[in-house]
């Protein structure tokens, strides 16, 4: 039999195990979702020490934005798990007005033999049945032409997606589709497919350790571009060639804004272009250009887009900022490389304050690309006609994110999913759009 590493955290009468992903009590299955496991994942390996809500929040959810509400429900859901007391607290203890930290004393165990110690086999689906009263989530969805991503909390695939129609205008959801899973150990977050639907980059998180990943999907081959390390990692975009790799990461445990390298696909050591970012990037279709966001959350200036040399960062150029309380959220270079669109606005009360707007970037003039406005956008993406982007954005204050599709010309705008699921970060190959959800 070959031998298996497996990592546990034991605390109290509990057991984390970062290999099957699971919670377990005296060796009986606790069901959490994965969100709130990942919210006791941070908070355990940090055992002893304040955990700062900004970076729970950065380390669990990325580079997509949410409230600090969301924080605060997982801490309860965990605390319920746990049976644990916020006044009296036996293993989550609030800092006020800085954060959280793990008061239990842990033991971290790596055990490479499943005979050393034995515990019930509880795959990611099975935990996600039990938690949601045996009902589990549909994972993936059929979408136009070619290749699209789907990244899940239980699963990582691909699907292969035959247009209905000459060109890029097949309906969306309504075409025949075949899948093939990259991954199952619910390890991949987020991933960027190449402009050739060729390869796929992703991250995985093992250990509470990031490492870089490439995907051949006609070989299944899989890379390694950078090995495991401590570092956050935020946001991932491909050059139109597919041969350079855009990221944004930041050391761990350490405030501020992530820096943005470049690094070939092929490996070697990145190469930093840009600092203080917020993870959102975007490569021009010529490859000379990245479109990048900084916040600095200043009254006057709460959030700003840029522009630079994407070899070396050189020629920055401010397009568009916004003041306090409004924010700049996920960005695109179109298609035709003249325009960058942009999410912009609010969520802080309530209200549907989030719209889109285009930003020209030689002369700086904005236009807003539809009336429609959004609780919160996420992620956008120009589909290749240039006319039209897709959109992942909820009208009201939830977890629920649907796939919207925008007309730039008309500003028309239509939902294109109508479940109960939710859409996270979208991309694009050549042909048709890529979706991860989360």
């Amino acid at each position: 039999m070959s031998l298996e590493t497996k990592n546990f955290y034991d605390f109290g009468d509990f057991r984390l195990d970062l290999t099957e992903k699971v919670l377990l009590r005296d060796g009986k299955f606790i069901p959490i979702t994965p969100k709130v496991f990942e919210t006791l994942c941070v908070l355990v390996e940090g055992a002893g020490h304040t955990i700062k809500k900004d970076e729970l929040m950065q380390r669990i959810w990325q580079d997509r934005f949410v409230e600090e509400s969301n924080l605060t429900f997982n801490i309860k859901m965990l605390r319920k798990a746990l049976g644990d007391d916020a006044s009296n607290p036996t293993f989550i203890e609030t800092v006020p007005r800085r954060g959280y930290r793990f008061i239990a004393e842990v033991k971290e165990i790596a055990a490479e033999s499943e005979a050393e110690i034995t515990l019930p086999k509880i795959d990611s689906l099975t935990a996600e049945k039990e938690f949601t009263g045996g009902k589990s989530k549909k994972i993936y969805i059929p979408i136009i032409a070619a290749a699209v991503l789907l990244v899940g909390a239980i699963t990582f695939g691909i699907r292969f997606v035959q247009s209905s129609g000459e060109g890029n205008d097949a309906p969306v959801l309504s075409a025949p589709f075949s899948s093939e899973k990259l991954s199952t150990d619910g390890n991949v977050w987020h991933a960027v497919v190449s402009p050739d639907g060729k390869n796929v980059v992703y991250l995985t998180l093992n250990g509470g350790k990031q490492s870089v990943w490439l995907r051949q999907l006609e070989s299944s081959n899989n890379i390694q571009i950078i090995p495991p390390s401590d570092d956050i990692y935020v946001g991932l975009a491909l050059s139109p060639d597919g041969n350079f790799l855009y990221f944004t990461r930041r050391p761990k445990l350490v405030e501020g804004q992530a820096d943005i390298y470049r690094v070939s696909i092929f490996g070697g050591v990145p190469q930093k272009i840009v600092g203080e970012t917020q993870g959102w990037i975007s490569v021009s279709p010529d490859g000379g250009k990245i479109s990048f966001v900084r916040c600095y959350y200043r009254e006057d200036e709460n959030c700003s887009l840029w522009i630079a040399d994407s070899a070396d960062g050189q020629n920055e150029k401010k397009l568009a900022s916004r003041p306090r309380p409004l924010r700049i959220g996920d960005n695109e270079i179109s298609p035709g490389g003249k325009t960058v669109a942009f999410a912009a606005g609010q969520s802080r009360t309530g209200a549907n304050e989030f719209g889109l707007v285009e930003v020209d970037i030689e002369s700086g003039a904005e236009r807003e690309l539809t009336a429609q406005k959004f609780f919160n956008i996420k992620s956008l993406a120009w589909l290749p006609n240039q006319s039209d982007l897709l959109l992942t954005a909820s009208r009201v204050p939830s977890n629920t994110f649907r796939i919207w599709q925008i007309s730039a010309t008309s500003g028309d705008a239509s939902p294109l999913t109508k479940d109960s699921e939710t859409y996270s970060a979208l991309s694009l190959d050549n042909l048709s759009p890529e979706l991860e959800i989360m």
